[in-house]
This record gives C-alpha cells, sequence and structure tokens, in this order.
C-alpha cells in the first residue's frame, strides 16, 4: 500500500521546514517510488495515490521517467529507426527535423501540446513555406511519437493532436508528342536518351541515372528492376521498344568494353547513362537552357512520369499492367498520375453524343414510325364563315403502321393517340363546330359528320379547333399496343 507525506527540507538559514505540497510513497517492480503531487489538497493527492496503486496493480504503470523524456530524446530514435530500416528519404527527415529544434529542442515531449504545434505551423508560414512542406515536417514530428508509444516501457503516454494542412501543389504538367519531339532536338546528345527513357517508361530520374548494364537485357530487349533498387521497393520488368531500344542498342555499341571471367565483352563502366566516363549526375542546366529553346520553359523532368502513364492508358493499357510498368503502387497516386486535359473532355462528349445517336437509330430501326399529314386547302374570307374556296374536309393519312390491321384501311395503329397538336392553315370557326370542339365516332376511316372528316382510326376522336392548329386524341382502350408516334 502507498502512503501520503509532506517532504521536509532544510532552509537556507538552516531550519527545517515541510513542504507545502503532498507526496506519494508506493513501490513498482519492487522499487521504491516518491513522486510529489504538486497539490496541497489532501483529497486530490490521495486521488492521484490511489490511481498510480491501480496502475501498479494492472501493469499500466509506466514510470516517471516519461516527464522526462524530450524532444531531443524522439527525434534521435526516429533517425536510428530510418538507418535500421534502411529507408531512402533519411535525408528529409533529417531536414525535417533541424525545423522542428528550432522550436522545440529541449522541451520535454509531454508538454509538446497542439497549442505549440500551431504556433509552429504559423511561424513556418510566416516563412514563406509551402504547406506541403510544413506536412512533411509534422509527419517527421507525428513519427517521433509514434515511435515513443511503442517503446517498452512507453516514452510517451498521451500523443498530442497533430494537424496536416491543405496542399495545393499537385502538379498536372505533361507533355504531347509534339512537345517531346521539340525538346528531343534541343537536348544534348547525352541528355537525349536519358530524356527517351523517361518518355516511353516513365521511370523516376534516379532510377533512369542509376540503371546498370547487368539489368539490361538487350537480347529480349528489357530492363529488370530488382526489388530495392526502385522507390518503392517492389521489382518491375520494362521492356524496349522502337527507338528507346535503338538509342540503348547505341550506347552499347559506344561504350568501352572489357572482357569478363567468361569472356563477355561487357561495358567498363557498370552504369548505362555515363558523362566522360563517369556516371551521369544532374543536368538542371541543361535540361533549362533546352526548354527555353523549345519554347518549353517550366517543364520539370518529372512531367515525363505523368506523360508516360498518360500515354499508356490512352493506347488501351489495362490501368493494373500500367500501374506494374510505372511503379505506382496505390490507385490514388497513379490517377493524380493520370492526367486528363480538354481534348479528353472533348473526346469522351462525343463518344457519349455518338452513343445516343446510335441508340436513337437503334429504336427507330426497331419500332416504326406512325405519320400524320394534315392536307387543307380553300381560303378564309373575312366573313366568319368558310370561304367559297375552303375544304372544310380535312383527311388525316395515317402512314406506316404495322402489326395488324384493326379499320379495314390496310393501317393497323400502334396504340392510343396521346393529345397532339397538328398544324393547320388559320380559319374562323365554322358551322358544326361547338365551342371549338366535338366529339366525332369514326370507324372504318368513316366520320359520322357531314363535314367529311375521316380517320384511319378506329375509336373515339376528339377535335379540338383553335385558330391554328388541330388538337387530336383518342379515347379508344383497345388500342394498348403502345403510343404512337407522328412526324410530321
Amino acid at each position: 500500500m502507498g502512503t501520503l507525506f509532506k517532504s521536509k527540507y532544510r532552509a537556507a538559514d538552516g531550519s527545517v521546514k515541510e513542504s507545502p505540497y503532498w507526496s506519494l510513497r508506493y513501490y513498482w517492480n519492487n522499487q521504491l517510488i516518491r513522486e510529489t503531487t504538486k497539490t496541497t489538497d489532501y483529497r486530490e493527492a490521495q486521488k492521484m495515490l490511489k490511481s498510480r496503486e491501480g496502475a501498479v496493480v494492472d501493469h499500466r504503470f509506466p514510470g516517471l521517467r516519461i516527464g522526462k523524456v524530450t524532444f531531443d530524446e524522439l527525434a534521435t530514435d526516429v533517425i536510428e529507426d530510418y538507418r535500421m530500416n534502411g529507408k531512402k528519404s533519411i535525408a528529409r527527415a533529417q531536414r525535417s527535423i533541424n525545423h522542428l529544434k528550432k522550436s522545440f529542442a529541449g522541451q520535454p515531449a509531454a508538454e509538446i501540446t497542439t497549442h505549440k504545434i500551431n504556433v509552429y505551423i504559423r511561424k513556418r508560414q510566416e516563412a514563406k513555406a509551402e504547406n506541403s512542406t510544413i506536412n512533411r515536417e509534422l509527419s517527421a514530428l507525428k513519427r517521433m511519437y509514434s515511435l515513443g508509444t511503442r517503446q517498452t516501457p512507453p516514452k510517451v503516454i498521451n500523443r498530442p493532436y497533430i494537424p496536416h494542412l491543405k496542399e495545393n501543389n499537385v502538379r498536372t504538367g505533361y507533355f504531347e508528342h509534339e512537345e517531346y519531339r521539340r525538346l528531343l532536338e534541343e537536348l544534348p546528345d547525352y541528355v537525349k536518351p536519358v530524356f527517351m527513357m523517361g518518355y516511353y517508361t516513365g521511370m523516376r530520374k534516379q532510377e533512369i541515372l542509376s540503371l546498370t548494364w547487368e539489368k539490361v537485357n538487350l537480347k529480349e530487349g528489357k530492363i529488370t528492376l530488382d526489388a530495392g533498387t526502385t522507390k518503392n521497393d517492389e521489382a518491375r520488368v520494362i521492356y524496349l521498344a522502337s527507338e528507346l531500344y535503338q538509342a540503348i542498342y547505341r550506347l552499347w555499341g559506344s561504350a568501352e568494353k572489357a572482357e569478363n571471367r567468361a569472356g563477355e565483352e561487357i561495358p567498363k563502366h557498370p552504369h548505362v547513362f555515363t558523362l566522360r566516363g563517369l556516371r551521369m549526375g544532374h543536368f538542371y542546366d541543361s535540361w533549362d537552357t533546352a526548354c527555353e529553346k523549345a519554347g518549353l520553359t517550366g517543364k520539370l523532368f518529372h512531367d515525363l512520369r505523368r506523360t508516360a502513364v498518360r500515354n499508356m492508358i490512352r493506347a488501351g493499357v489495362p490501368e493494373r499492367v500500367a500501374m506494374k510498368i510505372s511503379g505506382h503502387k496505390t490507385r490514388s497516386v497513379f490517377d493524380r498520375y493520370n492526367i486528363v486535359n480538354e481534348a479528353d473532355l472533348k473526346s469522351a462528349s462525343e463518344k457519349v453524343m455518338e452513343l445516343h445517336r446510335q441508340e436513337q437509330a437503334r429504336i427507330a430501326a426497331k419500332t416504326p414510325i406512325v405519320r400524320a399529314n394534315v392536307q387543307s386547302a380553300g381560303k378564309v374570307d373575312g366573313s366568319g364563315e368558310p370561304g367559297a374556296g375552303e375544304n372544310l374536309s380535312q383527311p388525316l393519312d395515317i402512314i406506316g403502321a404495322a402489326d395488324r390491321d384493326r379499320t379495314g384501311t390496310g393501317v393497323a395503329p400502334r396504340g392510343i393517340l396521346s393529345p397532339l397538336r397538328l398544324p393547320v392553315p388559320p380559319q374562323r370557326r365554322a358551322d358544326g363546330w361547338t365551342n371549338n370542339r366535338r366529339n366525332i365516332q369514326t370507324c372504318q376511316g368513316k366520320s359520322s359528320p357531314e363535314n367529311g372528316h375521316t380517320a384511319a382510326v378506329c375509336g373515339h376522336l376528339r377535335f379540338e379547333r383553335y385558330s391554328t392548329s388541330l388538337s387530336i386524341s383518342c379515347s379508344d382502350r383497345s388500342l394498348n399496343d403502345g403510343m404512337a408516334v407522328f412526324g410530321f
């Protein structure tokens, strides 16, 4: 069982005084632990003692060293973790930690709060650092706390909330084939094969420059990248074709040769891309000069990677195969490299419209069209009565029907006519029309009124006569084959 006590100390005048704060005394792993509560309230000190005793019994007590672990110790652990795992981004992690040290060096890890992290973010933004750069630094800080919680015993119990800033630096640059040709003409000869390799394969710049002849098989026309030599540590096989194969073959022919133990002739220098007998390094100046001459200022070599992905997809290469060639591990990053431009959007729209046209043509070929033609002759005088030359008998011809003859007229309507307005010459109200509408019983193509209106439909037709149009609808329920289509 633990106990509470107030520690005593000797003052400057030599007298012994008692501390106003309560302290805890308990055992952990057979060790006597003394810990101050930093409170003068006896009940609060009791609560803290019971909490410590419960943690010891349940094997949840991490020890008192947690409060003494500093930022610098966590940073050292991160760098060691990078070294042990052979991570290629150790230099980038070191740069991030160097920036973090300016604000957090020497501070206990338990005292680094979200507020202090937000203050750090504002300072970096005032220093014109991009959000993406700040996020990489915050990722290093997250890694510190993540490793600290995994230690035995843990070095960190509570991790602060570390925000993630919105990034808007996703590049969308790529090369059209005409731009590729223009820049190829302006580049120096020693850079052209590197440029071709990036354009056709989408390999990363460092993957290209570190390529050795032992990875190149000219007989089979392929490159084999072993696991561990690529960014995502996955092996890849890339086949060479066209002018790229010819460029690599010329490099082989021009390389200085030497014989190996088997008596085979191999290039003396192990790397494929060399300059003055040494492995080729960066070529920033040559690249910028060629881009300026070709009118492509601002282009990056990494744009070739997006270009290769885009070209493979548009050539019909399955996405899974394209990801295997380019070395993309996640679909989200692959989609980001698959650039879509306005020409792609226009092509997609045209394909959709063509699909609609084909669908309309298919429906038209499957469903016959019923056409109605209204014929009218005569004039309208100004008397309010039909003109002498006006012919009120307006035959309604329905042609193109299919299936069976329902009316004896050689016509088989497709179904019920929805209200349909048919254009007719302007006419005034004539005798025999009441309120501009009248129901007419028709059968066998003959009409009952004396005005002689006829229709090749058997059923009840309602004629609605307006100043400039004629409306027709059919209420015959026996016409159940579907909606008739009228064209004019």
